[in-house]
């Protein structure tokens, strides 16, 4: 979900596909125009619309919360039952979608499971770490509801830092417990572990031989599509229709996102295909047992729309606030729910929160994640203890030469 930004290579920066060995050649200049791989080759691996993707699905997720966080979850039962369930259920879907192709990328750019292990831990756990903090020291001790003593007292307030490992633990004690959702501080975390966790799984791709890494990613991507939906109905476990979509169902999505660039130079980037998949998903999202069926669909539509190339304006240009927006969305919802009753209206909810969220992601960005990820090559090379003159780092500073931090 939050992987690239186009100055900083790897997972979450720019970086040229022409150093990532293609599984599948351009062959043709017609191909040029007409399949995925060919779209990201003429823009030199990289279009603005990723960007903004990332950046409107961490808006949209705040608005999804705006919902439960003002009337709370019995009434956001209600609205997902209506028509819009199927504009608001393929947001997560989407945000994996679009992770798995970005990261895709990033795996096949590293020289070693190790860097790119690495360069997922700098990229998602830094930030994590600091709204993990500021919950629990600053905010949960300002709005707890129990004296103080009792709060640094109760197990649950170091539970809480489990977040920062990637284990979800929702509660801090006394805080937000008379919200519309009470007793939840930051629910956008509970994704975190998931989309981690299929990065770790996608590194097993590195022990394939080159030559049979497509068919094994096809198998495996055929497998879980059949067997995920299968074991979770079998288990009553499946997708539901008035809840968020299951972390496996967010899985098939990552995985679609992956088998999407692979084989990004077989599949045809075309505007008829991208109207057919948009209106399946949406006819899918329409049943929850269906909705396992939309994933590749929805994973379409999701890089179609980031492979756009609009021109970023503002802050669009200097930084990559998507991360920020999406860790502290949540816990400045709550946070003004609990502080000005007056406003438990979804749409002023939204509205403020994401002013919030946006000045948060902004500090979060210009002094956590671009400080680390300017230093994330020294930082890996010092833990690899590698020479500073690696292919990698070579690569890397000549595709970041041509923009400043991102």
């Amino acid at each position: 979900m939050f992987a690239w930004r186009r100055k900083h290579g790897e997972t979450f920066g720019m970086f040229e596909l022409s150093h990532i060995a293609s599984p599948v050649p351009i062959r043709s200049s017609a191909s040029k125009t007409t399949t995925i791989g060919a779209r990201l080759d003429l823009h030199r691996g990289w279009t603005n619309g990723f960007d903004y993707m990332r950046l409107v699905l961490a808006c949209s997720v705040i608005g999804w919360h705006s919902v439960f966080t003002s009337y709370g979850y019995r009434y956001e039962a209600g609205v997902y039952a209506s028509w819009i369930h199927v504009v608001i259920y393929p947001i997560l879907p989407m945000f994996f979608a679009l992770g798995g192709f970005l990261v895709a990328a990033s795996l096949f750019r590293s020289q070693s499971v190790a860097e790119y292990l690495l360069l997922r831990v700098l990229r998602f756990f830094p930030a994590l770490l600091v709204v993990i903090v500021l919950s629990t020291f600053v905010l949960g001790p300002l709005l707890t509801s129990v004296p103080l003593a009792a709060y640094f007292h109760d197990p649950m307030t170091f539970h809480y830092l489990l977040n920062a490992l990637g284990w979800f633990e929702e509660a801090l004690p006394g805080v937000f417990s008379n919200n519309p959702a009470p007793d939840l501080v930051n629910v956008s975390l509970w994704t975190i572990p998931w989309e981690f966790g299929c990065s770790v799984v996608l590194s097993a791709l590195m022990f394939c031989r080159p030559s049979s890494r497509g068919t094994w990613l096809a198998v495996v991507s055929v497998l879980v599509m059949l067997l995920v939906p299968t074991v979770a109905i079998a288990t009553h476990t499946e997708a539901g229709l008035f809840s968020r979509p299951p972390g496996h169902l967010l899985a098939m999505a990552f995985c679609a996102g992956v088998c999407l660039f692979y084989f990004r130079y077989r599949i045809p980037f075309s505007f008829p295909i991208f109207i057919a998949c948009l209106a399946l998903s949406l006819l899918l999202f329409m049943r929850a047992k269906s909705g396992y069926l939309a994933v590749i669909p929805i994973g379409y539509v999701t890089i179609y729309l980031g492979l756009q190339h609009p021109t970023k304006y503002g802050f669009m240009k200097r930084a990559d606030l998507s991360y920020g927006v999406y860790l502290y969305g949540c816990v400045m919802q709550q946070m003004v729910i609990s502080l000005f009753p007056a406003m438990r209206v979804w749409w002023i909810n939204w509205a403020v929160s994401l002013s919030l969220a946006l000045a948060c992601a902004a500090g979060s960005w210009y002094l956590v994640e671009s400080q680390v990820l300017r230093r994330r090559r020294q930082i890996i090379a010092r833990l690899l203890s590698l020479g500073t003159s690696t292919p990698a780092v070579v690569a890397d500073r000549n595709a970041s030469s041509s923009a400043g931090v991102g």
